[in-house]
């Protein structure tokens, strides 16, 4: 939506990263920020920083991300959705827990 700014990470020629968030962001008017390369340490941080809503992720992107040691960060973002796939279920709900 208008207003949303879109944390990708991952190559845009990856359908995650081109079609779901950099089209979607495109055709919403919302903004993308993009990080050359992924980096689980500086993921919230910078979530935080560019006050980030959505995040598109592949895989278990997520298990390094929460393999990070625990910060202030993990509740001081502003993520409204997270679009991707290839996760498990049981990590999915840990990373709820902590960042919710």
């Amino acid at each position: 939506m208008r207003g949303d700014r879109y944390y990708v990470t991952l190559p845009l020629y990856h359908g995650n990263a081109g079609c779901v968030a950099v089209a979607a962001a495109y055709f919403a008017g919302a903004t993308v920020v993009l990080r050359r390369k992924f980096s689980a340490s500086a993921f919230m941080s910078e979530i935080v920083q560019h006050k980030c809503t959505a995040v598109a992720y592949i895989g278990e992107l997520w298990r390094y991300v929460h393999m990070q040691p625990p910060s202030p960060l993990d509740r001081q973002h502003s993520i409204k959705v997270i679009v991707g796939n290839g996760l498990r279920a049981g990590l999915w709900t840990e990373i709820v827990e902590r960042c919710d």
